[in-house]
Formats: structure tokens, sequence, C-alpha cells
């Protein structure tokens, strides 16, 4: 890669002046203020590279960027949650109560749990006014990636210092199983490295000041409802493909719900989450005046079990839907498009039970 290329020809050059006979101490003493002077540059330019283009969170944070003292509930999380929670549904619902509450769903395909925190940070660096609930979907911390994403533009945008802190912390608690250690810690050490030498990130500062506030026609429906999008209203053969998933294979579907019920009741392992991570995250939130209330939607996708955090004070508000015994509504065939997401019909009723378990939470804050 030419990232490694540059770095190895800067260490070459300072060996070669230690073979001419340059003193190494004031060779350290160079280097050293290179390095600090570099960094402090990447830094800055670093505030001017724009979250990559080409995708739904890309018109999210722009949108978001222009509208941020608009909101007062903020939805983070994977394409779970961008296909679960009606922002538009949830404030009538809650003005039924006399809370008037607007939310915005950040919800991503693809969205990890690295990637959601570092865009839970640049969201709350742009310093929203009203902002006082965040909605935060709990993911695994599985460090191993696929290769297939790898130096992608937004694969590369997420990797700041502390994102791969959080990388080789979850790596002693969660090692690969299909790779060594080190391959996954190198994996992400060059990503790291791309971001800090802001490697190709010129045109995209450019295209971003020139853009404008542009959308096509898909992401103006999106933002209309204010980022949420049923995959009814998607478009496209993939989507077609998914919509057969649980018609082509019902006998999967059902071994997926049957294996979510036979875990009810046994112990949960931890090792799938970064607790201190977590813990961090929930410091940012109450620090920024923020009520953090983490959630787990209704999906087959397996999702850690998460009461474990809230027993040993790891977060301090939850909600968990993923029990096909407790809400056998949400794990029914017809419930969803696809293996992993409600349909456009359950999706509003999931929004109406969950402004209605959210009420509580709402009231405390507001003191009644």
């Amino acid at each position: 890669m030419k990232v490694e290329a540059n770095l190895l020809q800067a260490v070459s050059y300072f060996a070669l002046s230690i073979s001419k006979g340059a003193s190494p101490l004031a060779l350290c003493r160079d280097l050293l203020i290179f390095l600090a002077f570099f960094l402090l540059v990447s830094q800055g330019v670093q505030r001017l590279v724009p979250w990559p283009g080409g995708s739904e969170i890309e018109s999210k944070f722009r949108h978001f960027e222009e509208h941020k003292d608009e909101y007062d509930l903020v939805f983070f999380g994977s394409s779970i949650t961008y296909r679960s929670f009606i922002p538009n549904l949830l404030q009538d619902e809650l003005s039924r109560s006399g809370i008037d509450i607007r939310s915005f769903n950040f919800g991503g395909p693809g969205m990890r749990s690295f990637e959601q925190d570092h865009l839970i940070r640049r969201t709350l660096d742009t310093a929203p006014e009203r902002l006082s609930i965040a909605v935060v979907e709990l993911r695994d911390w599985n460090p191993s990636f696929s290769e297939k994403n790898a130096f992608t533009k937004r694969m590369v945008h997420w990797h700041s210092t502390r994102s791969l802190g959080q990388i080789i912390s979850s790596l002693r608690k969660w090692p690969p199983t299909k790779t060594a250690p080190s391959d996954t810690f190198l994996y992400h050490l060059r990503h790291w490295l791309w971001k800090m030498t802001n490697f190709g990130a010129g045109p995209d500062i450019i295209a971003s000041a020139l853009r404008g506030t542009s959308h096509s026609d898909i992401e103006v429906k999106m933002l209309s409802q204010h980022g949420y999008l049923a995959l009814e209203d998607e478009t496209g053969e993939l989507y077609l493909e998914r919509k057969r998933e649980i018609l082509d294979d019902p006998a999967e579907y059902k071994r997926r719900v049957t294996r979510l019920t036979q875990r009810q009741g046994r112990s949960a392992p931890t090792h799938q989450f970064n607790e201190d991570a977590i813990r961090d995250q929930v410091a940012l939130f109450s620090n920024a005046g923020i009520q953090a209330i983490y959630v787990v939607p209704p999906s087959t996708k397996n999702p850690p079990m998460a009461q474990p955090l809230l027993d040993k004070g790891v977060v301090e508000n939850l909600l968990t839907y993923d029990h096909p015994t407790r809400f056998p509504r949400y794990y029914a065939p017809e419930s969803h498009f696809d293996f992993n997401h409600l349909t456009k019909e359950m999706a509003q009723n999931f929004t109406q039970r969950f402004a209605k378990d959210l009420l509580p939470f709402l009231l405390n804050e507001t003191g009644e």
C-alpha cells in the first residue's frame, strides 16, 4: 500500500542518516518533532474530511448537521434500527401523552459497534442543543472484519486512534477464530495509518464543499421520514432477493427463532461486549446531559444477551425485544421482510410498542 511505502521511505531516510554519521539523539529529536507536527496537521485535516459518500449515513449526517437543533432524540444502530423505528409515528404516539419529542433515525446498513461509537462521537461534536435522549442499539464488539470491505472509504473513516484502542481491547477478550490475532490487529492498524495520513481525502473534501445539499429521490424520501425508510420502499433486485429469503427457506427462519427461544434462561456470555468502551460511551452521553437508553430490537440475527450489562451497572437503561416467547408477534414469519428486518406494518406496531416502553424514561427526564 502507498501509505506503508511512504512510511517505510521515512524510516529508511533516518536509518541512512544514522549510517552516515548523524547523531542518533538529534535524529530522534527531529523524528519526534516531525511526528508531532504531522499528527497535529493530520488531526486538523481530519475535521474537514466528510463522511464517505454513497451511503445512507453520509446523507443522514449532512442532514443532521443542518437540522441538529431540531431533534430531542436520536437512534443509533444498524439496519435493524434503521428499519424498525419510525420517528414520525413515535412523535405522534408520544404527543398523545402530552410529550413533544422530535427524533431522528441514524441507523445504517452494516453498522458495527466500532463505527457506531465513532458516529455517536461525531454527532455529539456538532453540539446539538435540544438532544436529550439517545437510543443505542446494542451490538457485539467482534473485532474481525471481512476483507471485502478492506480500505473502503467508509471503513477507513471510522478508524480513529480511539477506535484502534477499542479494537485492541476487544481482541484481548474476543480473539478471532479464523485468523491469527496479529493478522486482525494489522488489518486495523493499516486502516488507522491510512486514516492518519488522510490519504486520498483531498478530492472528498473538495467534492463535499462543491456538492451542497442535493439528495437523490430515495434520500429525500428517507429524510422526509427523519431517517427511516421501509425495505418495501427500496428499489432494486437486491431487495427483491431479500424478500424471498423467508419464502425460499422457511426452515432456516424457524431454526433462527428456535435458537433465540432456547437461549433464554441460560447464562449469558460477556466476551461479546467491550464493557470499557460501553462505559466510556455512557459517560460521554452523561457529560453531554443526554440520557442513554440501550436497546436490542427484534431480530433473528442472534444478538448478544444484554441483561448482564444492566446487572453489572455497565448501562443504566435497557430495553430488550430479543424474546420470541415474550414478543411472538415480532417473530412470526409474516412480520419479517427478510430474516433480520421487520415489515413496514410490523415496524409501525413495534414503534407504537416502543413509545409506551419509552414513556417512563421520558417522564423521569421531565420529573413528572
